[in-house]
């Protein structure tokens, strides 16, 4: 169709009576089950009229004669490039923020809505003498000092409810070895 021409840049007379799989880029993972019968809802790399990869989402269906003999193979696929570059960005930008979280020296947890950590850098566990995965599922009212919890449970549970942005105070915490 149209949309295939477009995406892969060819013109409609370069591509009749061609088998399919002058378009299937070797590297697809799964053309050798293109043939078997049906493939649904897989990725797969087209080959573009340059020879560049097109990532696609792409299903595909066997049509056979009375004879059971190959006839034409229906295909459905769309063009996943602009997801598939979305992707990298969005990991590269976790993985950036990944290292700034590890290796800043200002002590950073992330807390469930259950105000329970799940993640803590290194520089939290040496201010707090703790290793590496203990304070993993502690609940903040362990941590901080009971009347610091008291005053200040208040603002995270409007943090919680999205009723602020974002909370910020000086609270006294209880270390690891006492």
């Amino acid at each position: 169709n149209q949309a295939t021409l477009d995406t892969l840049g060819f013109e409609e007379k370069e591509l009749v009576g061609k088998p399919f799989t002058a378009l299937v880029s070797e590297a697809s993972p799964k053309q050798d089950l293109m043939f078997t019968g049906s493939v649904r809802h897989i990725e797969a790399i087209y080959k573009d009229r340059q020879g560049n990869d097109v990532p696609v989402f792409f299903s595909c269906s066997v049509v056979r004669d009375s004879e059971g003999e190959l006839e034409s193979i229906v295909t459905i696929a769309q063009d996943i490039s602009e997801r598939k570059r979305a992707e990298r960005e969005l990991m590269a930008s976790e993985q950036r923020f990944r290292a700034i979280f590890a290796s800043s020296a200002i002590g950073m947890a992330h807390l469930g809505t259950s105000l329970q950590l799940s993640h803590s850098n290194r520089a939290l566990r040496k201010m707090l003498a703790y290793r590496e995965g203990e304070l993993n599922g502690l609940s903040l009212d362990r941590l901080l000092s009971e009347e610091d919890f008291t005053v200040h449970r208040p603002s995270l549970e409007e943090l919680l409810d999205e009723k602020r942005e974002s909370v910020q105070f000086e609270c006294r915490f209880r270390r690891g070895d006492g």
